[in-house]
């Protein structure tokens, strides 16, 4: 990244090792937070255009469980993760267990740079009498996922059951953002796999070691995840789709 755009900007090279960097969430307050990202994401969203996307091969990705590929591209000096999300148009996720409904353990702010980004906001309520999945009706199990290193992810299960209801659906478009607040937000991706979408993410700090995913397990098990490291021709396929864009 030496004498790059992103550099000049105030990132530094190397990423965040899936969240394990720790931060007091007393010191983000959330829409002070998305306020300051989204004005920086701005700024970066041109360099990133004209310098990572011509040079995508060079950045080490991974296929989300979500069903989409993380390209880390650098860090703030406190800490903040800059990363290049991609759903490729009609290319075949590899991905286990997902997309799901999940929370995030940071504040997320996020710039669509192509397509259009879709998700489903959802309120998520244990129910403490539950004891059986019935995805039907909303009622889920809940993970606690713990990320080791190496793109592993365990999830485990206490067996508790709650139930999930959808409360909104979002659609943002090329150019504008979206914002996610730590732990109280719930979502799951709802982008076709048949369309592009391409986002700009800038993650506060983490400020918990473990967040939560629902799954529809009738059984309550342990269940080892692996972030799986893009193929080159999948990376191939974004960066072409990505080279499209002529301006935002």
């Amino acid at each position: 990244m030496a004498g790059s755009g992103l550099e000049s900007l105030g990132f530094i090279s190397g990423h965040d090792i899936q969240h394990r960097n720790l931060a007091n969430q007393k010191q983000y307050e959330a829409f002070t937070y998305f306020d300051w990202a989204k004005n920086l994401l701005t700024q970066v969203t041109p360099v990133v255009l004209a310098e990572v996307v011509p040079k995508l091969e060079e950045y080490s990705g991974r296929w989300n469980p979500g069903g989409f590929m993380v390209f880390p591209l650098g860090l703030t000096k406190d800490g903040s993760s800059l990363r290049l999300h991609v759903s490729a148009a009609g290319l075949p996720r590899d991905v286990l267990n997902g997309p799901f409904i999940h929370n995030h353990g940071w504040h997320l702010t996020s710039r669509v740079l192509a397509g259009v980004y879709s998700d489903r906001i959802v309120d998520v309520q244990k129910q403490y009498s539950a004891v059986a999945t019935d995805p039907e009706n909303g009622l889920l199990r809940l993970y606690e996922t713990n990320r080791n290193p190496n793109g592993l992810d365990i999830l485990e299960t206490d067996g508790t059951i709650v139930k999930a209801t959808p409360i909104r659906n979002r659609v943002v478009q090329a150019g504008e953002f979206h914002t996610i607040e730590a732990l109280n937000i719930y979502h799951i991706p709802t982008t076709p796999s048949e369309h592009l979408a391409a986002t700009l993410v800038l993650d506060s700090p983490s400020f918990t070691n473990t967040t939560h995913v629902l799954l529809n397990n009738s059984e309550p098990i342990t269940i080892e995840r692996v972030r799986k490291p893009l193929k080159p021709e999948s990376i191939a396929i974004a960066k072409e789709q990505l080279g499209r864009i002529t301006h935002l």
